[in-house]
């Protein structure tokens, strides 16, 4: 097994009445394109807020790279190697890695849809990181520019290890080492796609919706 750059445990999370986070074991491993999918409420964005420092358990931990983070501010996972969005004086050499280099003195709200996001990845990569979290890339975007985000996906992959919430399915079955799967707080499946693809319980919670 390759080793785990994010390892999260029991991880669990409690709004009013609602348990958005339930005892979750999750990991990543370096290398890999680990997509998280799952219905809407599932618990995604805020499992990813915990992931990135901006919210903090009720119980559990985080751990990035063999050390636990969970106490650590977004700022200072950022400087432990996960993505946040801010740029740097060497952000045009990433604004050529996005396919961005040509628009580098357009306005960033004169930008398609689409190079927005490509931008987002930029901003991203200037902290050169070990691990990027991207939170639904596609959203929003046509089927050009959702190929074209893919395809940057792609190449990224070659490079960092990436945590994908996605809910546009043939870009995480074309993309993911592996997928996990979130329904009610709870994390009901883990593997490779293709085993997630023919789980039954996973058909029923989500992907038969999809498929």
């Amino acid at each position: 097994m390759a080793e785990a750059l994010l390892e999260v445990r029991q991880l669990s999370r409690r709004f009013a009445a609602i348990d958005a986070l339930q005892a979750v074991d999750f990991n990543v491993e370096a290398g890999e394109v680990h997509a998280l999918i799952g219905p809407n409420g599932a618990g995604k964005t805020t499992f990813i807020h915990h992931v990135s420092g901006a919210m903090t358990p009720d119980s559990g931990s985080v751990h990035f790279g063999g050390t636990d983070v969970t106490a650590l501010s977004m700022h200072q996972r950022v400087a432990a190697g996960m993505a946040e969005q801010r740029l740097f004086e060497e952000a045009r050499d990433f604004l050529e890695q996005v396919g961005l280099g040509s628009r580098n003195e357009t306005v960033a709200s004169k930008l398609a849809h689409g190079e927005q996001r490509a931008l987002e990845l930029a901003m991203a990569l200037a902290t050169k990181p070990r691990m990027l979290l991207l939170d639904e890339p596609m959203a929003g975007a046509g089927p050009e520019e959702s190929a074209h985000m893919v395809e940057l996906i792609e190449k990224l992959a070659r490079h960092v290890t990436i945590l994908l919430v996605e809910h546009d399915m043939a870009a995480v079955f074309r993309l993911a080492d592996r997928i996990s799967v979130l329904v009610n707080g709870q994390l009901i499946c883990t593997g490779e796609p293709e085993a997630v693809r023919a789980n039954p319980e996973v058909r029923r919670a989500y992907l038969g919706d999809h498929l």
